[in-house]
């Protein structure tokens, strides 16, 4: 049976005002609040985030001592974790160091953590993460052509979708954050082809849909089409095509 997705409203944080960033261009960036809209987003139902530091992410510093710690956003969405106990923060964007991800999962609050360029360049400490944090590691795969890109897009990572699910299918990650570069805030519709793929190869894989659901429509065919159990979901809110609320009972009415 096809479960109910779980939808991640989508905050981008840079130098603390909520943005898009269509592609992942950090000069087509979108400025549409200097708060951010978390209360907007629960008092509509959300009780999942999914909460990016751009400022991390756009760093191509891996850094060194307290990388994270220093980083300007992280002050304010561990306030927000806090702030919002009943809500699960999955968060992302520059966390390229093993000490980083535990900190966020196990001194900043974090639900679940999301990892790209660490999770390619360093596939045994993933791992290990993975076991002493169950289900609360995701691996994000951002990738044009089926090309893994790292470093917030920026670089090319010499691997593909494929060998980097075959890396951690067998570990207890959280899901994969599967993003189609091209497709991200272009708002032309979710990428089904490459996960039905991987879906025949990896047939209980965990998968999240980012980057180009565009209207409630997309969401619905998402949710049914049963090869995504979460949906992330950031510019058409902040553009107002729908809101949260009508997400919600979108997947709440759709027959499975």
């Amino acid at each position: 049976m096809t479960n109910r997705l779980t939808l991640f409203p989508a905050l981008d944080l840079r130098k603390g005002q909520a943005v898009r960033l269509t592609q992942g261009d950090p000069e087509r960036q979108t400025t549409y609040s200097s708060t951010p809209s978390v209360e907007d987003f629960v008092q509509q139902g959300a009780t999942h985030l999914h909460v990016v530091n751009l400022d991390g992410t756009l760093n191509q510093d891996d850094g060194g001592e307290d990388h994270q710690s220093q980083t300007g956003n992280v002050p304010l969405i561990a306030a927000l974790i806090r702030q919002y106990p009943a809500v699960t923060f999955q968060v992302g964007g520059g966390i390229r160091r093993y000490e980083d991800a535990r900190l966020w999962l196990r001194d900043y609050g974090a639900g679940r953590i999301v990892v790209g360029t660490l999770a390619v360049q360093d596939v045994p400490s993933v791992r290990l993460l993975a076991d002493e944090f169950p289900h609360r590691v995701v691996i994000a795969i951002d990738h044009i052509n089926e090309q893994v890109k790292v470093k917030g897009w920026q670089q090319d990572s010499g691997t593909t979708v494929e060998s980097t699910v075959r890396a951690y299918h067998n570990s207890p990650v959280g899901g994969f954050l599967m993003t189609d570069i091209a497709r991200d805030g272009m708002m032309v519709g979710p990428d089904l082809t490459t996960a039905a793929r991987l879906k025949e190869q990896f047939p209980t894989l965990p998968l999240i849909a980012s980057g180009g659901i565009a209207s409630l429509d997309d969401l619905a065919t998402v949710q049914q089409s049963g090869i995504y159990q979460e949906a992330i979901v950031g510019k058409a809110l902040y553009e107002g095509t729908f809101t949260v609320a009508e997400a919600l009972h979108v997947l709440h009415a759709v027959t499975l």
